[in-house]
């Protein structure tokens, strides 16, 4: 979150809601905004950065009420205050701060919040398939890594040049008269200041149980602590798990709408006119049962896709849960029969059958004689659009 000082009142206003509105009047605000002003639908993409700040502040029970007493969306003002000079700097500038005038900050011994020794093994990284039921639901799985155990002893391995056994490295970058230090973790030794030999380590299997939260967004990373590779004098690495949705066979997700769901489902030309009624199964096995009422066409005029939205019907994202967005493919009947084609075609032809049509093109007998025309056959145009599309 950007910091910045405001008016208690500030971050209500950007939502257009009083503050002593309910949770229910904010989610339901806050939606319609994302809609109005989500930059996909052309809206302004800092008008929904400033939406979604917003929200994430106000929706959030304790962050709201640190909020309303300290007027200011800054993190580390809300939350508590470190006590420690170098947790203070990691706050406000990160955990590998350093350099300028005044030099690299250290961590001292007399710190408790932190360990004393800043070596940590890097972190194992992987993929993880989860389906879209499980992240409906919210579910625990289990996987198993190869990791690193170390099996030697202290005397078989030697300093690391590139660090002088301090297991991290200072970079110093020169701009103009200043110049800055960037602390890294020494690759050559993985942050642990010695080097070691194959024999020294074993690889062994590890069973890792990974909480998937109800909702978790594809892209998400879930962290298991200290589940990772071992190395002597360092604190073990972690494993970092990145979340990828499994493909579903009805159900699928668009990137830019967060919690919300979509499917397809395909209707004859008849059915758009005359009703229809289809079962679907949701992602927690429950049925639903879908009904156009007969004599009911689902649109008098298309002009955009038949979709219908199943509202809070989606997955869930933070503090409220996204739509299920239902589209209808409707197929157009390919009449052989000579008869049957005539009769439909002599029904269909009825202008009678459609008053609201303002045409702003002109009909064939329209068009002066002697005014050029170029003819386009569309059922070209439509193969170079399918071929596109494939």
């Amino acid at each position: 979150m950007k910091s910045k000082s405001s008016s208690s009142s500030s971050l209500y206003n950007v939502l257009g809601v009083s503050p002593h509105a309910t949770e229910e009047e904010i989610k339901k605000v806050f939606r319609q905004l994302a809609l109005t002003h989500h930059p996909d639908r052309g809206g302004d993409a800092e008008k929904f950065k400033e939406i979604n700040e917003a929200y994430d502040i106000l929706s959030d029970p304790q962050k709201r009420r640190r909020y309303d007493q300290t007027g200011s969306t800054d993190e580390t003002m809300m939350g508590e205050m470190p006590t420690d000079i170098n947790d203070l700097m990691e706050n406000l500038f990160g955990a590998n701060v350093g350099g300028g005038f005044f030099g690299p900050f250290h961590r001292t011994a007399s710190s408790s919040r932190h360990p004393s020794s800043s070596r940590k093994v890097p972190p194992k990284q992987y993929d993880l398939h989860v389906s879209l039921e499980d992240i409906y639901t919210g579910t625990t799985l289990s996987s198993t890594i190869l990791k690193k155990v170390y099996v030697g002893n202290h005397q078989s391995n030697t300093k690391c040049r590139d660090c002088h056994g301090k297991g991290q490295v200072v970079q110093q970058i020169s701009m103009g008269f200043m110049i800055t230090q960037n602390i890294t973790t020494c690759t050559s030794c993985q942050g642990t200041g010695h080097i070691y030999s194959d024999t020294d380590f074993k690889q062994i299997m590890s069973k890792i149980d990974i909480p998937i939260p109800k909702g978790c967004v594809e892209g998400s990373k879930i962290c298991i602590r200290q589940k990772g590779d071992e190395m002597p004098d360092a604190e073990t690495g972690d494993v970092l798990f990145t979340i990828q949705y499994k493909p579903h066979p009805f159900y699928y997700t668009i990137e830019s709408e967060i919690g919300d769901l979509f499917c397809a489902i395909d209707i004859s030309f008849y059915e758009m006119l005359y009703g229809f009624s289809r079962n679907i199964t949701f992602l927690d096995g429950q049925v639903y049962h879908l009904v156009q009422p007969a004599m009911k066409p689902m649109n008098s005029v298309i002009h955009k896709p038949l979709v219908r939205i199943l509202k809070q019907h989606g997955l869930f994202f933070k503090h409220h849960q996204g739509d299920l967005h239902i589209l209808f493919n409707v197929h157009i009947p390919l009449l052989k029969d000579i008869t049957i084609n005539k009769t439909l075609h002599d029904i269909l032809k009825e202008p009678s059958y459609y008053p609201s049509i303002q045409s702003s093109t002109t009909m064939e007998d329209d068009v002066p004689s002697h005014v050029h025309r170029k003819t386009i056959l569309l059922t070209s145009l439509e193969e170079e659009s399918n071929a596109t599309d494939g």
